[in-house]
């Protein structure tokens, strides 16, 4: 049995537990703070995506249906408010060939700069059925910039041209370039880079 004179640590055996475990925390607590920065970042990014991916599923389905694809006034937009963007037009299945270019359901696209200057927006607003009344959906929000538009043909796909069929009626892409804003800073990310993405549809052969 130990005498009473060797029970408990000696000040040298304690000095050296308690630089071990300082050794052992630092790493650990390095990669704990790590992790926290990787998880805010990509709750972020995943915040971002999911507004992307909504409107990129609406952009795509309207750029397939449309029989007219213009940034000008014909046909007349649908609904209003913000600066134009693109309008994409199509007609109904049912209708005979001949009256095609009546295109009775109307998608424009519309940047919204002024409602909310804080909170720039690309609205997308829908006529069908030949209506004049517009159905809203917010595509994307805390805009940076104005997004850009631009259209392609098979006989040149590298070269974007003016969205418009009546000049160019073999257009078969269009695509939208959108900027948000950089997110707030946090001590998680504390340099913000603004989130980009591409809206993108291929048109149906007419």
């Amino acid at each position: 049995m130990r005498g009473n004179a060797d029970d408990g640590f000696t000040l040298p055996e304690l000095l050296m537990a308690v630089t071990i475990l300082a050794l052992i925390i630092a790493p650990l607590t390095l990669a704990f703070v790590t992790a926290l920065r990787v998880v805010g970042k990509t709750d972020q990014k995943f915040t971002d995506s999911r507004g992307a991916l909504i409107s990129a599923a609406d952009f795509a389905s309207d750029v397939n249906n449309a029989n007219v694809i213009t940034t000008g006034t014909s046909p007349a937009q649908c609904g209003s408010g913000g600066t134009r963007l693109v309008t994409f037009a199509w007609s109904d299945a049912n209708q005979p060939v001949a009256s095609l270019d009546s295109n009775t359901n109307r998608v424009t696209y519309y940047y919204d700069s002024t409602t909310d200057p804080s909170n720039k927006m690309l609205l997308r607003r829908i006529c069908k059925n030949g209506s004049s009344t517009a159905s809203k959906s917010v595509a994307a929000v805390s805009l940076g910039s104005q997004p850009t538009v631009q259209c392609f043909v098979p006989g040149a796909p590298g070269a974007a041209l003016a969205c418009n069929t009546a000049t160019s009626p073999t257009i078969r892409w269009a695509k939208m370039a959108v900027t948000a804003t950089p997110n707030s800073k946090t001590p998680d990310n504390p340099s913000p880079v603004a989130f980009s993405f591409t809206l993108a549809g291929t048109r149906r052969a007419k």
